[in-house]
């Protein structure tokens, strides 16, 4: 499968494109089915309101970060040559440092790369 192919299955399935794409297609169908378009405008407001809030989105993040924490035998038996740390957000009002800095979840990964 091509990059560009993966990419835009990636887009169109990822949130918040699917509730999106519900919300188009329910605005395209009020002129002829005018019922199945309200519900679908519907569900994908809804949809999109779910996925936008604290919990859901800290569900999804849960059920996607469900993996241990590795370990330095993993990583000596894995015969890595570096560890990648991804950003994870950052601390933007900060005057102590002088202006923006790591926030406190890329830190956290970077003191676990620091152990491993």
């Amino acid at each position: 499968m091509s990059v560009l192919l993966t990419r835009t299955i990636e887009t169109i399935f990822m949130p918040p494109m699917g509730p999106l794409l519900l919300i188009l297609l329910g605005a395209l169908m009020l002129w002829a089915r005018r019922r199945s378009g309200w519900l679908l405008l519907g569900v994908g407001w809804a949809g999109l309101y779910l996925v936008s809030t604290p919990l859901i989105s800290l569900l999804l993040a849960g059920w996607l970060e469900s993996g241990e924490a590795v370990t330095p035998q993993q990583v000596k038996a894995s015969g890595a040559e570096a560890i990648v740390v991804i950003s994870a957000g950052a601390y933007a009002k900060g005057p102590e440092y002088g202006g923006t800095t790591s926030g406190r979840y890329e830190l956290e990964r970077v003191r676990h790369a620091a152990y491993l």
